[in-house]
């Protein structure tokens, strides 16, 4: 089945503040391409390998080439390989080049993926330091990772709002990053 390329996950961690009280922190890559440095391919069969990538015709024609230099270019005798700590083929000059249509695994790293936890990425550091900055004065407060199309439910009491709020903007997320915040965790008032 192929991976609709044009619905990007949601993800983040869910912060369980107490047994009522959810709060949403969400992950909004701001593609420094820092995960993308040290990369492993695993030695698997070139049909195999394609299934994470975006089908070769999608990659052709996004980066213009033919399927033949798709190929050759990036993926060259692929039963072969077995590559550790090398960047990212698609990598180039800090930036990835296909990162519209960039396969799963690259959509939902670092926040899914178990080798994720080795790469020191800023805004997962900064993700990890919200929850327990929001947390501390929750006493069992603990977070799951979170990943699906829609946003999570949440319920935030009114009365905390503005304290998680500060606190949350304290951190200096982006823009992109705070809004999702704010429009996923504001308390709804009825009128």
């Amino acid at each position: 089945m192929r991976y609709r390329f044009d619905e990007e996950p949601l993800l983040g961690w869910i912060l369980n503040l107490n047994s009522k009280e959810r709060v949403f922190i969400p992950f909004v890559c701001q593609k420094c391409g820092e995960c993308c440095r040290e990369v492993s391919v695993r030695p698997i069969d070139f049909k195999r390998s394609i299934m994470h990538f975006p089908m070769i015709d999608e990659l052709a024609n996004y980066l213009n080439l033919t399927e033949d230099e798709v190929r050759n270019k990036y993926f060259g005798n692929i039963e072969n390989w077995y590559v550790a700590k090398k960047p990212c083929m698609f990598l180039e000059d800090d930036k990835c080049r296909i990162y519209h249509i960039r396969p799963y695994p690259c959509r939902v790293f670092p926040v899914l993926r178990e080798d994720g936890e080795k790469y020191e990425c800023p805004v997962k550091m900064k993700c990890q330091q919200a929850c327990n900055k929001i947390g501390k004065s929750f006493k069992n407060s603990y977070r799951e990772k979170y990943h699906c199309a829609k946003p999570p439910e949440v319920y935030v009491k009114p009365e905390n709002w503005a304290t998680i709020l500060k606190r949350y903007r304290s951190m200096k997320f982006s823009e992109e990053g705070t809004k999702i915040f704010i429009d996923t965790n504001e308390p709804k008032y009825c009128s």
